[in-house]
């Protein structure tokens, strides 16, 4: 069976192997424009997927030990629908 890949994963196996990074470099590297990628990384955020800093200088996304590869593998269904229902509301 062939393996779904969205750009939520591209973006935690991103963080993952950086440990901590920049909105502007997951943007860059996955492929998604800013205001789309904090939106996603919000609801990763709410979901304790990720971690999001915002700083003077900027803001960083991050995984706490521990986290991210436990987590992720049991909440990408509900993280795929909250992203779902809200990008829905905003299309209208």
């Amino acid at each position: 069976m062939e393996e779904i890949k969205t750009k939520v994963d591209d973006i935690v196996e991103f963080v993952q192997t950086r440990k901590k990074t920049t909105f502007g470099e997951v943007s860059r590297k996955v492929g998604i424009d800013r205001d789309r990628l904090e939106h996603i990384a919000n609801v990763l955020q709410e979901n304790g997927i990720i971690q999001v800093r915002y700083g003077l200088v900027g803001a960083y996304l991050y995984i706490e030990e521990g986290h991210g590869e436990t987590l992720y593998g049991i909440i990408p269904s509900i993280t795929f629908f909250k992203l779902t229902k809200k990008r829905r509301k905003t299309k209208k």
